[in-house]
């Protein structure tokens, strides 16, 4: 046998090798880069969790307050009601010269709290029921897209603090939102 051909087949050999090895290195390289490159950064999920927090904590919420320090396992009866809770959201501003910011709040937030006791329902609050409703019920569709919804759901176990006793109660704290 020639040894000029045993060379070259030995070298086409090594050569296809380099080859398929080069070809293989890239096809990772381009499957990790397409698991490390995103397009769409979720946050909503995120802002709710960061709506509920504001809730608990805020000082002009329903959270109870004294000499200047909020606590936010205590919830203040007395502070219960729409009124707080939107003051403490900044929900409750004129918005007579911005009927636009007024519209983008209301498009984007729907919430609904529940307080029990130990034996019943004591109270509900909601802002923007007639879209919670709506988007409750898309949110619990699985459904994905510009028509989707999320809801977020934490429970909460909070101290009830009437002028008189305090007791055990319980918070359901629902955040909805579309999902576009």
């Amino acid at each position: 046998m020639n040894k000029k051909a045993s060379f070259l087949g030995y070298d086409l050999v090594i050569w296809l090798m380099r080859m398929i090895i080069l070809i293989g290195m890239i096809i990772i390289f381009l499957m990790f880069e397409g698991l490390m490159f995103k397009t769409n950064v979720h946050v909503r999920e995120g802002e709710a969790i960061l709506m509920m927090q504001s809730m608990m904590t805020n000082p002009n919420g329903f959270s109870y307050t004294s000499d200047g320090r909020t606590y936010p396992g205590i919830i203040d009866m007395e502070r219960f009601n729409p009124e707080f809770l939107n003051k403490s959201m900044n929900l409750d501003l004129d918005y007579k010269n911005d009927v636009h910011l007024h519209d983008q709040l209301r498009d984007h937030w729907a919430y609904h709290l529940t307080l029990y006791n130990s034996s019943k329902k004591l109270d509900e609050i909601y802002y923007n029921r007639y879209w919670f409703e709506k988007w409750r019920i898309r949110a619990n569709t699985g459904l994905l897209g510009s028509g989707a919804a999320m809801l977020l759901t934490q429970d909460y176990v909070v101290m009830l603090r009437y002028p008189d006793r305090t007791e055990t109660g319980f918070l359901k704290l629902e955040v909805a939102r579309p999902s576009k």
